[in-house]
């Protein structure tokens, strides 16, 4: 299962993507914990109240700017992967 997003200039410079609602079954409940690797970096992440992964770009190291379009996978042991398209 894929979800592609372009980036919007908030979601670059503030280092996270946004869930759409169409999206939304495809990640864990809202606070859950989950993996999520990017660039062969893994770590814990969630998807708050608003809907959205923030991306800690120390702990990842994505460069993250308006119009990437990003590609989240849901991998087959449950955990998910970010990669620029």
């Amino acid at each position: 299962m894929k979800y592609v997003r372009i980036l919007t200039p908030t979601e670059a410079n503030r280092y996270f993507i946004k869930i759409v609602r169409k999206r939304r079954k495809m990640f864990p409940p809202v606070l859950t914990q989950f993996t999520l690797r990017i660039s062969g970096k893994m770590g814990l992440v969630k998807v708050d109240k608003q809907y959205r992964i923030w991306i800690a770009k120390t702990k990842f190291g994505l460069d993250m700017q308006t119009n990437d379009k990003l590609e989240v996978t849901k991998n087959a042991d449950g955990s998910y992967s970010i990669s620029k398209k």
